[in-house]
């Protein structure tokens, strides 16, 4: 992974978000994060559906950290879509 490959951290718990951040930090990582809180948001992030369709400012990340226990698509849904596309 590439300095500015970007990262997506896929978390509906603020806190959980902020230590993330916090740790990626505290790791030297400079990567551009961006964050989602549910997983259907997940999905358009991914799929680049609005409002996440312009890839200079929402670039496809090299690393997804996503939460199991998410509203709306379950982290293994989102993980099972994932997984459909080529």
């Amino acid at each position: 992974m590439t300095e500015d490959s970007a990262i997506l951290v896929v978390e509906d718990n603020e806190d959980d978000v902020f230590l993330m951040r916090r740790a990626l930090a505290q790791a030297g990582v400079s990567n551009p994060v961006f964050t989602v809180d549910t997983g259907a948001k997940a999905v358009d992030y991914l799929s680049g559906a609005a409002p996440f369709d312009d890839r200079r400012q929402y670039p496809l990340p090299a690393v997804v950290f996503l939460d199991l226990k998410l509203p709306l698509i379950s982290g293994h849904e989102v993980l099972a879509w994932i997984r459909g596309q080529n």
